[in-house]
């Protein structure tokens, strides 16, 4: 690299040829040349926030998804104090962030002007290495180390040393050491750590796991789900994960409960522990009575795989390969480690926090980022997304509230080609609300959800797990309310460019969502009357799922029941015993009851018009099956159906008979 006309521009440079390609900026005097500086180092983008910690929280969310670190520039201790929170959640996601800090000309640090700060003690709180830079030629080594390092890196540049001219070749970038094998001592561990996990019963052995183990990279998840296939252990994962890849295809893993006296017992239930890139989880806080080490086993049942020290999914990949479980495949010798093809359906009536919960698992497209800072509004989404199309899952990992929004900002623009999707508490929001601004002037493809409770509920839950008396009294309602005055959200996001809307029903929340910027709606509702009616990719997916639900089924796996519950009216003008066998049968082994409807029972638009028996029939059942003599009819049940509506024949198609005729061999 040659040509930096000063300090500034060495750092800069030094940062792109480090792989690094955004920067999440709030600058200041002392940090103008950083400005010039990424003009003229183009590969850099730059994204101002208008908040320090919507900043630091953006670069935790990009480097969750993109795996590399975003910078961060930041004017003086009070621009880093600002940003401080959010670093401490990437601090505990172990996220790679670089933040470059301006600070005082070194002449002039004696005088001790208004907003000099020991800015070394604020950043060795959240960082794994803090570095004041005297001169440009430590940039490269110092960058090198931070893109692979698994914290926050935080460099400190006077402001003479911005400015001060730099060499031609200052800032030479340093190359990448190439990755190394396992080593001997970890083979043998992992033989070991094999040996003990078959030698105990099963579902007696739980593989705790964070970081690297939740990761798709490396077939990690793979790994991990032949090894519980074919050892019965049990996968959990830690309560507040930095990113987990979930849905259709991974394996299901138990989230380790957030309040402590749960989580000990969750965990005693193991006499062999394996901890995979995860630290020994610990209680939130210490409660009067309670626990504050989690982990009761004893010191030699208690195996670690620490992901800072070895590859994770080559340790994974052995260890699938000691225990057997290299030949078991998803959703055909698994036996159920894999989640399957499930998502809720979409709910009616008042919008609760269940509901807020299922109608975005319903609807989130393959590929979606959820960041989920709903807090008690989101308990439910965990298991409602547990079947969705595959999808990443990021969580507050610190628990310093207000990440939600930047998080959501960071991870869109790591990952432009997926929906993101934040699932956000109206309190914490509020924090960092100044992040939709961004959002907006990016163009970042971000559906914001504001679970709008107007309450700290978390803290009124806490209240009374404590049993504080008095509970409700004058002082605990109004530290714990957010009712008077009502935030408006609507008026708040349009303020900051956003466009936004009210719901106080399922069907309001999802006719928005369809409609909302950046997210397509289904193109063909939620009925089933024609296959011109979808597009290719979407009739590619359904036909894959309908072969992993086959393979399931004939698996021998009794567990997937996605129609648990639900009822199934097929209506018959023209009977047909294949038909009807096919239906009943396979809604019947996915859980759920089929009810049939002849032609001496239903008679379309003569006994009733065709809009009341839609009406009823969809009050009553969450699908219907319609197999009938005209077109028409099925059309004018569709335009009144609140269920789903499916074609089992008509006199102009058989979409069901052509998409089986697809799946034959």
């Amino acid at each position: 690299m040659t040509g930096a006309s000063n300090g500034a521009s060495a750092l800069v440079r030094a940062a792109r040829d480090a792989g690094i390609e955004c920067c999440f900026a709030n600058p200041g005097t002392s940090e103008m040349h950083f400005v010039s500086a990424l003009d003229e180092a183009p590969g850099i983008r730059a994204v101002l926030g208008l908040h320090e910690t919507v900043c630091t929280g953006a670069a935790d969310g990009y480097g969750r998804m993109a795996g590399k670190p975003a910078m961060t520039l930041l004017h003086l201790g009070p621009g880093l104090a600002n940003g401080l929170a959010n670093l401490h959640n990437a601090r505990r996601a172990r996220t790679a962030v670089v933040n470059f800090v301006g600070d005082m000309a070194g002449w002039h640090a004696h005088a001790d002007a208004l907003l000099a700060m020991d800015i070394e003690a604020l950043a060795g709180t959240v960082s794994a290495a803090v570095h004041r830079v005297r001169s440009v030629d430590q940039a490269p080594e110092l960058l090198a180390a931070a893109k692979g390092a698994r914290g926050v890196t935080t460099l400190i540049v006077p402001h003479d040393v911005a400015w001060s001219r730099a060499p031609a070749g200052a800032g030479q970038a340093v190359p990448e050491a190439a990755p190394a094998g396992l080593e001997e001592g970890t083979v043998e561990f992992v033989r070991d750590l094999a040996g003990a996990i078959k030698a105990c019963a099963p579902g007696r052995v739980g593989i705790y796991c964070g970081g690297k183990a939740l990761l798709d990279e490396g077939d990690a998840l793979l790994s991990l789900g032949q090894i519980a296939a074919a050892t019965s252990a049990v996968l959990l994962c830690e309560n507040a994960f930095s990113r987990i890849d979930r849905g259709h295809g991974r394996p299901h893993m138990r989230r380790l409960p957030y309040f402590p006296q749960d989580a000990l017992e969750a965990l005693q239930e193991f006499e062999l522990l394996v901890l995979v890139d995860a630290r020994p989880p610990v209680a939130n806080f210490g409660y009067e009575g309670g626990p504050s080490e989690l982990v009761t086993q004893e010191e030699s049942r208690v195996w670690e795989i620490d992901g800072a020290d070895v590859d994770v999914a080559a340790v994974l990949a052995q260890l699938r390969d000691e225990v057997g479980g290299s030949g078991v495949v998803p959703f055909k010798n698994c036996r159920g480690s894999f989640a399957g093809p499930r998502r809720p359906p979409v709910p009616r009536g008042r919008l609760s926090a269940a509901g807020v919960c299922a109608i975005v698992a319903a609807l989130q497209p393959e590929g979606a980022i959820v960041v989920d800072e709903a807090l008690t509004s989101a308990t439910a989404y965990w298991e409602a997304s547990r079947g969705c199309p595959a999808f990443s899952h990021l969580t507050l990992t610190g628990g310093a509230i207000g990440a939600g929004i930047p998080m959501a900002l960071g991870a869109a623009l790591a990952c432009p080609g997926r929906q993101v999707i934040n699932l956000q508490a109206d309190g914490s929001g509020l924090y960092s609300a100044q992040a939709l601004w961004s959002q907006a002037r990016e163009g970042a493809a971000v559906l914001t959800v504001i679970c709008s409770n107007r309450s700290y509920a978390i803290l009124r839950l806490e209240l009374a797990k404590q049993r504080i008396t008095p509970s409700n009294g004058p002082a605990a309602k109004s530290l714990t309310d957010l009712s008077n005055p009502p935030i408006d959200w609507v008026a708040l996001a349009q303020g900051y460019g956003v466009r936004s809307a009210r719901a106080t029903t399922c069907e309001e929340l999802a006719e928005q969502y369809w409609s909302a910027e950046g997210v397509a709606p289904p193109s063909a509702g939620t009925h089933f009357l024609h296959l011109d009616d979808f597009s290719k990719e979407e009739l590619v997916h359904m036909l894959q799922t309908a072969k992993d639900v086959k393979a399931i089924l004939k698996s021998g796996d009794q567990s997937f029941k996605p129609f648990k519950g639900k009822t199934l009216a097929m209506i018959f003008t023209k009977p047909s015993m294949r038909t009807r066998v096919s239906f009943e049968t396979g809604f019947t082994k996915l859980g759920g009851n089929a009810v049939y409807l002849g032609p001496d029972t239903i008679q379309l638009g003569k006994r009733e018009p065709t809009k009341d028996i839609a009406r009823v029939l969809s009050r009553y059942n969450e699908m219907i099956m319609a197999r009938l003599f005209g077109h028409q009819d099925l059309i004018d049940l569709a335009q009144y159906s609140d269920s789903p509506i499916i074609n089992g024949l008509t006199d102009y198609n058989h979409p069901c008979q052509a998409s089986g005729s697809a799946l034959s061999p």
